[in-house]
């Protein structure tokens, strides 16, 4: 694994575990005052959060190693990840709701939080190499 594929790792991982602590505060809060069947949809929201920024980081690692040989290949992997993360949020948040029956405030608390969690972090990581 190159160093660039290494340090987009290190980066997904960090932005998964802050995801992670984010969601777990979230569902504690659910966990309190509404129970642990609410605790258990934010959970899983926050999971669909995170699996879709794991997907990102796949995409992006594809998308970098096309890009040597072939830059349209490159762009293509990109768009093609994009329509991959929109489907698996409609399909994993359809299936929490339809099938598993979770409670749908929850559920979308959950996956709000995780997706702020990724904006939060990966805005800090930009100031952090921008050196502001």
């Amino acid at each position: 694994m190159s160093s660039l594929h290494q340090g987009l790792a290190h980066r997904a991982r960090r932005v998964v575990v802050f995801q992670v602590v984010l969601v777990l505060l979230t569902a504690g809060g659910f966990l309190f005052f509404k129970g642990s069947l609410a605790a258990v949809a934010a959970i899983y929201g926050g999971a669909v959060s995170a699996v879709i920024t794991l997907l990102l980081s796949y995409s992006v690692r594809q998308a970098s190693e096309l890009a040597v040989s072939n830059p349209k290949a490159s762009m293509g992997a990109l768009y093609a990840g994009a329509v991959q993360r929109f489907v698996a949020v409609l399909v994993l948040l359809g299936i929490g709701i339809a099938a598993l029956g979770l409670n749908p405030m929850a559920l979308f608390s959950g996956f709000v939080v995780g997706q702020a969690g990724y904006f939060l972090n990966v805005h800090q990581m930009k100031k952090k190499d921008n050196g502001s």
